[in-house]
């Protein structure tokens, strides 16, 4: 495959720290353009076509938000469209849900810190969006296979065990139905600069494992954005190889982490991650994956999370 340019488009009335993020960002090998008024930023979106838009909240004469909405009625939003990150001198929740809720893929505080921008860039050049109508019938036999492991797994939260064990029977059937390398039960404490690792389906002794957050772009995209991320191996993808080169500590397997959303609450993340021969996700490893989250978010009320965000 040929490689090709990746286009970010910087929309911000700082003009001076508009053009040094699109200096760093060429340097890692994105083609950029820079925006500093409202006059020639819709024409600049509908003619250069930008991958990313990284855009203040308050660019002046064009909020992030009737941004947003230009873009929704165009049909210009997201995988096949342009990728939204809305920046902002602050980042308070009421914003940042708000512009989620609009169509944002994620939420930039400012100062920004360059290489966060890289990761996060580097995630969404690879999340994957699934559309679960119209299954094709060939898709049956992996279909009957993962009904049955859903029952399986539905089964075993039913018993009963102490919740540790279910935990991590229920990792280890999923790993089993989607040939996954280990599967994870991962919560974060109350600053959001450290997880900890609760039950991994390749250890079932491990029941508090911590670790460092700034280490896992793609649980920090997650627990800050409460959005399902799919991503597929780019081993191959020379489209990709400049990220690669830049944004080491980004593990670009095969991966999908999940949301665990209790009761309205982001409890945590499940975590899978797929083998290096696995190039692809299916759609029903997707859907299984998912339905496996909304299970495990539902059923065990994650009192870990709420002792870690009193004691941190």
């Amino acid at each position: 495959m040929e490689s090709k340019e990746l286009r970010v488009m910087i929309a911000d009335g700082d003009n001076t720290s508009a053009n040094r993020l699109s200096t760093y960002l060429r340097e890692s090998g994105f083609t950029t353009k820079v925006v500093s008024n409202n006059y020639v930023i819709q024409k600049t979106i509908l003619e250069w076509r930008p991958h990313f838009l990284i855009i203040d909240l308050l660019f002046p004469g064009f909020y992030a938000q009737q941004c947003l909405k230009f873009l929704k009625q165009r049909k210009m939003l997201g995988e096949n469209g342009v990728h939204v990150l809305v920046m902002s001198n602050h980042n308070a929740e009421m914003n940042v849900m708000s512009c989620l809720e609009a169509g944002a893929d994620d939420f930039l505080v400012k100062p920004l810190k360059y290489v966060e921008v890289l990761h996060r860039l580097g995630l969404l050049a690879q999340t994957k969006k699934y559309n679960f109508d119209g299954m094709i019938s060939k898709q049956g036999p992996q279909l009957q296979h993962y009904i049955e492991m859903i029952d399986l797994i539905i089964k075993a939260t039913a018993q009963k065990k102490d919740l540790h064990t279910l935990r991590f029977e229920v990792l280890k059937m999923l790993s089993m139905a989607l040939k996954a390398v280990r599967t994870n039960i991962i919560i974060p404490n109350a600053a959001k600069d450290k997880i900890k690792v609760i039950a991994s389906s390749d250890d079932p002794t491990l029941t508090s494992l911590q670790l460092d957050l700034y280490k896992y772009p793609e649980l920090q995209y997650v627990l800050r954005t409460h959005k399902n991320l799919f991503i597929e191996s780019v081993e191959k993808d020379r489209t990709m190889n400049f990220v690669l080169d830049k944004v080491k500590s980004i593990q670009f397997d095969s991966m999908m982490v999940l949301p665990l959303v209790a009761e309205g609450h982001m409890v945590g993340a499940l975590s899978i991650r797929m083998p290096k021969n696995r190039k692809k996700l299916t759609l029903w490893d997707v859907k299984m994956a998912q339905m496996t989250a909304q299970l495990i978010a539902i059923t065990w009320k994650f009192s870990e999370a709420k002792q870690g965000s009193k004691a941190a």
